[in-house]
């Protein structure tokens, strides 16, 4: 199964909703992890969905729950043998790297030797590393809503006992659209606005073409190829 994530739509225009799966039908991948091929969602925590990479001799569905303890002002979860996330006072911690809690999937990775990389609407985003590590990261969506309105329903579609009234009858629909999407991952921001689509890596604007290759060093400097 192919991991990735799609933002889900209705009447065209995006929702700021994720959806988890591996379906080749649908919207386009926002973001994708070719390497990661069997991930199990877990709890949410301070309004962060986690999601953990497991092994796939050990996959029998896609659902894994962890174990709990606590250490002072600290919550530990344990995923198996493999995974460890710390909770202090809504700061997420996952081995080296820190994530503040703000609403939005937080996933976490086997570790790796060397470079890792992930896709982020069609440009891959390489994070440079040496020796073994293990990756992580935060994906969050912010969403506006356009003025309610009235829209007109025509009689036809009412029940019998409503289309013998004089009066006009309309619902209120609220159209929800996605404004701008951020990813964490380690030390390094990667924000995309929507409206017009602007990029911002670290603080920088950036114009990665689609298909281009993002490398991300660990002194927070970026290459665009």
């Amino acid at each position: 199964m192919r991991f990735s994530v799609r933002i889900a739509t209705a009447l065209g225009l995006p929702l700021a909703a994720v959806v988890i799966g591996g379906c080749s039908s649908g919207p386009d991948p926002v973001l994708e992890f070719p390497d990661a091929p069997y991930m199990a969602q877990t709890l949410a925590k301070h309004g962060v969905t986690l999601v953990v990479e497991v092994p796939e001799k050990s996959v029998t569905d896609f659902t894994i729950v962890p174990s709990f303890s606590m250490q002072g002002n600290t919550t530990r979860m344990k995923f198996g043998e493999e995974h460890q996330v710390d909770v202090r006072f809504r700061i997420f911690l996952v081995d080296e790297a820190r994530y503040s809690a703000d609403d939005g999937w937080l996933f976490i990775f086997r570790k790796r030797d060397g470079p890792w990389s992930f896709r982020f609407h069609g440009r891959t985003f390489t994070v440079e590393r040496d020796g073994e590590w293990k990756p992580s990261l935060l994906y969050r969506v912010a969403e506006r809503s356009t003025q309610e309105r009235q829209q007109p329903i025509g009689r036809e579609h009412l029940p019998a006992h409503l289309r013998r009234a004089r009066a006009g009858f309309s619902v209120r629909q609220s159209l929800k659209f996605v404004e701008n999407e951020e990813i964490r991952v380690m030390d390094h921001t990667i924000a995309l606005q929507q409206d017009p689509p602007t990029w911002t890596i670290n603080g920088h604007r950036v114009t990665p073409r689609p298909g281009a290759r993002i490398v991300l060093r660990p002194d927070r400097t970026v290459s665009v190829r």
